[in-house]
Parts: structure tokens; C-alpha cells; sequence
């Protein structure tokens, strides 16, 4: 979305400079906490704590999951 958003407002350098600055940070992230290699998460939205009968997720096709498995 970054690169997308960024090359339509006519910022493609920018926008990519932070992608880059972004994945930096998660890797570093990821790094400092060895102990999450090989987790995996569910992702868990709209949960209606008056109705826990109905419960939504993000598949691994959304941009939030992909996201965290970076």
C-alpha cells in the first residue's frame, strides 16, 4: 500500500525509502526477540464480547497477517 499510495501521490522515492526504513525496523525487531522464530498467530477482529458465537480472522492473504510473517 505504501508503494502504491506513495507512486500515485508522485512520491515513489519517498515511499519506497520508507518500506525500506519500515522492513529495517522489523527485522531489527525480530531479531531482538529470537524467541518468536517459528511462531505462528492468529489474527482475531470484530469479536463481540456479548456474542462470542460469531468470531471474524484475517486470512494469510491480508496485508496485516503478511505483515507479521515477514
Amino acid at each position: 500500500m505504501i508503494r502504491l499510495n506513495s507512486t500515485g501521490m508522485g512520491m515513489a522515492e519517498e515511499g519506497q525509502a520508507l518500506v525500506e526504513e519500515l522492513e529495517a525496523q522489523i527485522a531489527d525487531t525480530a531479531d531482538n526477540h529470537p524467541e518468536l522464530a517459528g511462531k505462528t498467530a492468529m489474527f482475531v477482529t470484530h469479536l463481540d464480547p456479548t456474542n462470542l458465537g460469531r468470531i471474524s480472522f484475517y486470512t494469510d492473504n491480508d496485508a496485516r497477517v503478511r505483515f507479521s510473517t515477514t
